[in-house]
């Protein structure tokens, strides 16, 4: 069945599918799946609509092989160039400003713990009467624990500015590829 070949080569070679195919032939698409599997025939004169030379199987492959790369049309370079370059000098200041947001959390973290670590031996709360230098080393432990509770010191929020910062990163990458491609094909 010469038919079913042309279906599957007019599939897997050319991008087709089978609904397009049942459409130009104008039958159903499980008619067009059955003749693609050798278990149907198509009608006589839709046979002699894919018996056309145009419906020939070939090794496309070997042909496209032959051919140059295809030329990507690109006339707006001159927009898209400035636009990457604006959007590289951007992304290089945000991923400034981020690693500074999240070396701040850090710090301002590590410095919460080092004042609990330093107060660990003072209660929560001064019952007592207490000096004046207790009360203020107190006051700064609750002060930093309280602090320790909000939602912008824990270790998802943390994350996020890793995660964004990460992508930041990668999206200049891709930039910076896409920028020494142009200065190739200029060469």
């Amino acid at each position: 069945m010469a038919t079913s070949n042309r279906i599957k080569w007019l599939c897997e070679e050319v991008g087709l599918q089978y609904r397009t195919l049942a459409e130009f032939f104008r039958v159903s698409v499980p008619l067009i799946h059955m003749v693609g599997n050798h278990k149907r025939d198509l009608p006589r004169q839709k046979r002699a609509l894919l018996d056309d030379p145009l419906f020939a199987p070939y090794n496309i492959g070997e042909e496209i092989a032959k051919l140059p790369p295809p030329a990507w049309d690109d006339s707006d370079k001159k927009h898209r160039v400035i636009m990457m370059n604006y959007r590289d000098k951007k992304l290089q200041w945000l991923i400034i400003a981020t690693t500074k947001a999240l070396e701040k959390l850090k710090d301002k973290h590590r410095k919460h713990h080092t004042v609990l670590y330093h107060t660990r031996h003072l209660p929560d709360q001064s019952g007592k009467e207490v000096g004046r230098v207790e009360n203020w080393w107190i006051l700064l432990k609750n002060t930093a624990l309280f602090e320790l509770m909000e939602p912008m010191f824990s270790l998802s929020n943390r994350r996020k500015l890793e995660l964004k910062l990460a992508l930041l990163k990668t999206e200049l990458q891709e930039i910076e590829r896409w920028k020494r491609e142009d200065e190739l094909e200029v060469s």
